[in-house]
């Protein structure tokens, strides 16, 4: 977990957080995107950590099983828990949208990262 919020999710975050300020968000839109990003960053990273195991280097356009000796999400909580935390994070990411008034894009972007096969 520490790890994930200073990369992955650390850019997550920054990414999100600036778009808002940019954008003139309201500070309750700030705090929404902070909780976004990094429940979404997350749900990414565990994804990532199940494709090293179960996707293919077709789809992957990489190698595979290079994470198998590091303690990923994988290695420590098995695939089968780690779709449901992807689920559960990625559920807690869209439910922080709701101070958005038009997050369809966001909400399908979310569900596209924790979804994907490559």
């Amino acid at each position: 977990l520490a790890i994930q919020s200073r990369k992955t999710g650390g850019l997550i975050r920054a990414a999100c957080v600036l778009g808002v300020i940019a954008g003139g968000g309201t500070k309750k839109q700030i705090e929404a995107a902070a909780q976004f990003a990094g429940a979404l960053g997350l749900a990414f990273q565990i994804r990532d950590d199940m494709l090293d195991v179960i996707g293919t280097q077709e789809e992957m356009g990489k190698g595979v099983r290079t994470d198998e000796t590091k303690n990923t999400f994988v290695r420590i909580y098995g695939i089968k828990k780690c779709e449901e935390l992807v689920n559960r994070y990625t559920e807690i990411a869209i439910s922080a949208l709701k101070e958005f008034p038009e997050n369809n894009f966001m909400v399908e972007l979310a569900n596209h990262l924790t979804n994907r096969r490559n």
